[in-house]
């Protein structure tokens, strides 16, 4: 049976004095963003050493996001979303096959952006005016036309007009 008690405290308003006493006490030279990365690592030290889940939970996870930190930590992507919202997922780590179609596509993909590049201004011009109705970036439509004259095997001609 473990002689641990769980005491109800304030996660946030805990992890803000123990980072400003640190700071001021213990390392001066250091900002707030190191000294909190300093513990972060220090209690996850603690916690793989002892094992101590529910220390986790209430010292890193919540005070994480309730501080607005992001990163990888444990295995984990801590984010914030475009509406604000943080959030966790599981890193997986990034795979390339290099499979015939993802050459092609790749390959597409950078035939377009060179196309575009080599556009006049007046051409990219029509093509911003064309997007605008659609919510788009000039770039973007040429890009999407673009590479899906090229996926049907088309070439594209040389002004590629919208």
């Amino acid at each position: 049976m473990s002689n641990l008690v769980a005491i109800p405290i304030d996660e946030k308003a805990f992890f803000n004095q123990l980072v400003e006493k640190l700071a001021k006490e213990f390392a001066p030279k250091l900002t707030k963003t190191q000294v909190q990365k300093a513990l972060n690592q220090a209690l996850a030290a603690f916690k793989t050493e002892y094992e101590t889940v529910e220390f986790q939970i209430t010292l890193l996870t919540r005070p994480a996001y309730s501080l607005g930190l992001t990163g990888k930590y444990k295995g984990r992507i801590h984010q914030r979303s475009k509406s604000g919202r943080y959030y966790s997922k599981r890193y997986r780590k990034p795979r390339n096959p290099r499979t015939a179609a993802q050459v092609q596509t790749r390959t597409n993909f950078i035939l377009a952006s060179q196309a575009y590049q080599t556009e006049s201004e007046s051409v990219r011009m029509l093509w911003r005016n064309k997007a605008r109705k659609l919510q788009m970036t000039g770039r973007s439509l040429y890009m999407q036309q673009y590479i899906k004259l090229l996926s049907q095997g088309t070439t594209p001609p040389s002004p590629f007009l919208p």
